[in-house]
């Protein structure tokens, strides 16, 4: 069924303080998506003891919602371009609200992951839709500054999510981590109303590309499936087999099928431009590098250093601290440098800062050494992600804003995706099923016992393939870089 896209709200035009507004609401809105997404972080021993979970639940409470965010950002990013970004917008937060608030209720753990699903589908129509409106206000020379604001809000709360979260799980119970979001999405839900009005976008006749979508979402379920699944089971086992085939299978005919698809769901004649593909690509490498540090940190400070929720969570922040710094640093060095070169620099920033974290836990350093480690890491990967969304958005058509951030959003989650679960079993693949049950229930462990000799090996090994991928993501972004000045040159 074919529909014609309603235009966005009709009103004056803004002016440049009106469209700073829209930027600090939708900030907002990611400091609110970013802490549910990793505030259960330092929770999940708590959740996984109260409910007495098994490690496959576990990793679903923190993959599930990954994978279903993942699934929707393509069609969440085209419904936005259709029917309008502020309608999806508030949509989204009426939804988060709900969630949050039914979250802390859950009787089980099933319970409890079909929630963080749902709250999943918030998200993905969310974040497929900030970076849209973000680039719709702002000026081009008033992006870098308005994407490097609104990614050290939503990157920053990702990474201060443990903090928050082992504080509030401390002092309250890990129910609040839920609930203490409920207050901020209303009143982020009560203030967009008056305060968000964008400007009309072209009118687009799109058609939905439901048998890709299908195809899509079966895909990423497969090889969530085989990632979740294939650490307690066994990679031979039918059930794994299974996923990986279905991924496989399901990956090639979304591929065939968008090839030949009128209208479809992922125009793949965009990664025609190199600079957007390796763009595209060095962000995937970027993301994937750094996306299990938080939990795995997490576990790391509970489990072989054996503190609390709360302290865990706190040395964690420097992370946090330098995410939030890079971020911001982009906005102003945009105006003198070009966004890759700041990428460029970014990686190698990250890449040092991986490495310095495999040393100092490898010789058993004090928690604040690592802590200053892991603040170089955020640094570098804080700077990439505003300098990497520039390079792909800033000579978008408008009409393609909303798809095509999705396409960047999609890519990075299945990076995150992977990068998660292959940090996860990296880390517990050598551990017996009682003691993996016991690692991420955060039972302390001895370092010079079997099971923590063991897990200190597997954070050098899973921190070195951290390194290495942030290394290719260098390598990307200096590739990305040439085929940029080339196509400028002609």
């Amino acid at each position: 069924m074919t529909e014609v896209a309603r235009p966005e709200q009709e009103c004056e035009k803004p002016t440049e303080r009106d469209n700073w507004s829209v930027v600090a609401l939708v900030s907002l809105a990611a400091v609110m998506a970013g802490l549910s997404l990793t505030g259960l972080s330092t929770a999940l021993p708590a959740v996984v003891r109260y409910f007495g979970a098994g490690s496959a639940a576990a990793t679903w409470t923190v993959l599930g919602p990954i994978m279903t965010s993942t699934s929707l950002m393509l069609v969440c990013g085209r419904i936005s371009d259709r029917v309008g970004r502020r309608g999806m917008f508030l949509l989204s937060m009426a939804l988060f609200t709900m969630t949050s608030l039914a979250q802390g209720f859950a009787h089980s753990i099933e319970v409890l992951v079909g929630l963080r699903l749902l709250q999943a589908v918030a998200t993905a129509m969310l974040v497929s839709n900030s970076a849209a409106i973000v680039g719709s206000v702002l000026s081009a020379r008033s992006l870098g500054l308005g994407m490097g604001v609104y990614l050290a809000c939503w990157t920053g709360a990702e990474l201060v999510g443990p903090t928050i979260g082992g504080l509030i799980t401390t002092a309250f119970g890990w129910q609040w981590v839920f609930w203490a979001n409920v207050p901020a999405a209303a009143i982020c839900l009560m203030v967009a109303f008056p305060i968000l009005h964008l400007p009309r976008g072209p009118a687009q006749k799109r058609s939905f590309d439901i048998p890709g979508t299908m195809l899509f979402v079966v895909a990423i379920c497969g090889l969530v499936t085989a990632l979740s699944e294939g650490n307690g089971r066994g990679w031979s086992d039918p059930v794994v087999m299974c996923a990986v085939v279905v991924f496989a299978v399901a990956g090639v005919f979304f591929v065939v099928w968008e090839r030949r698809a009128e209208d479809p769901i992922l125009n793949l004649g965009v990664f025609r431009s190199r600079t957007f593909s390796l763009a595209n690509l060095a962000g995937m490498a970027a993301v994937g590098s750094v996306s299990a540090v938080v939990i795995a940190l997490s576990l790391y400070f509970q489990v072989l250093e054996g503190m609390s929720p709360l302290h865990a969570g706190m040395s964690v922040l420097p992370l946090a601290v330098g995410t939030l710094a890079g971020s911001l640093l982009v906005g102003f060095l945009t105006r003198r440098w070009w966004a890759d070169v700041i990428a460029i620099w970014a990686c190698g920033a990250t890449a040092l800062g991986l490495v310095a974290v495999l040393a100092a836990i490898a010789t058993d350093q004090p928690a604040a050494v690592v802590g200053l480690c892991t603040f170089m890491v955020g640094l570098g990967s804080g700077a990439f992600l505003p300098a990497n969304v520039t390079i792909i958005l800033a000579r978008a058509d408008p009409g393609q804003l909303g798809s095509l951030n999705a396409i960047r959003l999609t890519l990075q989650n299945i990076a995150y995706l992977l990068g998660s679960a292959i940090g996860l079993v990296a880390l517990t693949a050598s551990l017996g099923a009682g003691a993996r049950d016991a690692f991420f229930a955060g039972v302390p462990q001895d370092r010079g016992g079997s099971t923590g000799a063991q897990l200190v090996d597997a954070y050098v090994g899973g921190f070195g393939v951290m390194a290495g991928i942030s290394v290719l993501a260098l390598m990307l972004s200096v590739f990305a870089s040439r085929a940029r000045r080339v196509s400028v040159d002609r």
